[in-house]
């Protein structure tokens, strides 16, 4: 390759290098492309957001292997086709020192294109086999996923399982990366939107990102572009959060677990992911717990499905508990899970946790509706309430009780179904009984709603009859 090329102020790299190595190939087709376009370095590195000692280090050759971010970005901000990009990115791979072979021996981390921060898919999802098809089909469009697949669903459903279970499912489809990344922060706080963005930037390997957010975004945006990612964001507490993750192009793929519904963002799509039926229960119990114990005890069997509200988290925590007790039967459990105010107590084993679950999405409804929906849970009504019912047993007005019934259902804690020409809205049978006996007591600040639990708790006459949440009939 000829230097003949070269502008004036890279006349001084021609003169000092010597004849053409494998390592100084990538700065010059780098540099010809450059000329080409009528740049200098600095004005390259304006429209690329990489800084002019990184580029001059790329043309000189002291960069041996440039990353390949940094080459999509110079590739963007020159303008060339897909097919020179491609080009320039074999060119940066074959620009390696050269080591001795040595079998068996794996290449560095920083030397691998891809990462995979999925985390350990799940054996067997027992009734997602219509989900996961579903999911897919979006994720695999010939024309690339039009946008989001987001999941939402009640605590404990499985919504995390699911997600990684797809994303395992089409990893191959999207071989340039599989991200992880857990909004929720260590000390149960959402992680902010920034905090983010940076997480899922170093995983693509970038180490020193823009400092300005806009430019973090245009930078991912790049990046995705030009890749094929698969990125799975889990408890996801609203829109703001991620929306600087959606990728501009539909080559890369991005799965949202969301505690409550995403409506905001553009072209999502979504599934709600239900309850397990009694069958898939007893399914995930038998796989858990041994086929043959609940062969042997099949009426103390559906009663633990049903007292785990057939989430998958809860059955599958029952089931470890007898795992780890082959002598107790299944009645043992049944007889300690009737216990109401301690069945959450019960339903947690190691790390797993039915109550941590549905706390996350109890902090996401605030305090102000919190002592409302524990007498909600108190005195329930068969079929349901509407907001007639809650106006009347807050003392408020009717729009006031929608707005609570509103809150419940978009924080995946209640369900709302038509009955006789109303909709009705009934909680969870789990979360109902968090709010029951494990939520934080506290009180509005007219302090009516916990003065109204008082009532209902010392039997005083209320408009709705008392209705159980662990039977699901109306008491005497």
């Amino acid at each position: 390759m000829s230097v003949d090329f070269m502008d004036a102020d890279n006349a001084e790299f021609a003169v000092a290098a010597p004849a053409l190595t494998a390592e100084q190939t990538f700065g010059m087709v780098l540099r010809t492309h450059r000329v080409a376009a009528g740049l200098t370095q600095e004005e390259l590195s304006e429209l690329s957001c990489l800084s002019v000692r990184a580029i001059r280090n790329m043309e000189i050759g002291r960069t041996g292997r440039p990353q390949r971010q940094s080459v999509v970005l110079l590739a963007n901000a020159l303008g060339l086709s897909d097919s020179v990009l491609d080009e320039l990115l074999r060119t940066g791979r074959r620009v390696r020192p050269e080591r001795p072979a040595c079998p068996g021996a794996e290449a560095r981390p920083e030397e691998r294109d891809t990462r995979c921060e999925l985390p350990a898919d799940a054996p067997e999802l027992f009734g997602r086999a219509g989900l996961v098809e579903r999911i897919e089909e979006h994720l695999l469009a010939p024309s690339g996923p039009a946008g989001p697949a987001i999941l939402t669903g009640q605590p404990g459903a499985g919504k995390t399982a699911l997600a990684v279970h797809v994303a395992h499912r089409v990893r191959t489809r999207f071989p340039d990366g599989q991200i992880f990344v857990d909004a929720q922060g260590p000390r149960c706080e959402p992680m902010s939107a920034d905090a983010v963005l940076g997480r899922v930037l170093r995983s693509l390997g970038v180490t020193d990102p823009p400092r300005r957010a806009e430019e973090r975004s245009a930078l991912l945006r790049a990046m995705l572009s030009t890749r094929r990612v698969i990125v799975v964001v889990d408890n996801v507490g609203g829109e703001a959060q991620v929306r600087s993750l959606l990728p501009a192009a539909a080559r890369s793929a991005l799965i949202l677990v969301g505690r409550c519904p995403l409506p905001a963002l553009p072209q999502g799509r979504t599934w709600q992911v239900d309850e397990l039926g009694t069958a898939d229960g007893l399914a995930l119990l038998a796989g858990v717990a041994g086929a043959r114990r609940v062969a042997d005890e099949p009426a103390e069997a559906r009663a633990i499905v049903e007292q785990c509200g057939g989430l998958p988290l809860a059955v599958r925590i029952a089931g470890c508990w007898l795992a780890a007790r082959p002598h107790r039967g299944l009645h043992a459990l049944t007889n300690l899970l009737a216990d109401a105010p301690g069945r959450l107590e019960r339903l947690q084993v190691g790390d797993l946790s039915v109550r941590s679950s549905i706390a996350a999405h109890h902090r996401d409804l605030g305090a102000r509706d919190m002592p409302t929906v524990r007498l909600l849970a108190a005195r329930e009504r068969e079929g349901g309430f509407d907001a007639a019912d809650v106006a009347a047993l807050t003392g408020g007005d009717t729009a006031r009780g929608q707005e609570i019934i509103d809150n419940l259902v978009h924080h995946q804690l209640a369900t709302v179904t038509v009955g006789g020409g109303r909709l009705l809205c009934r909680l969870y049978p789990l979360p109902a009984l968090y709010s029951t006996y494990c939520a934080p007591r506290g009180q509005d600040a007219g302090g009516t709603p916990t003065r109204a639990i008082r009532r209902v708790a010392s039997g005083a006459p209320q408009h709705l009859p008392a209705f159980s949440v662990i039977t699901g009939r109306v008491r005497a």
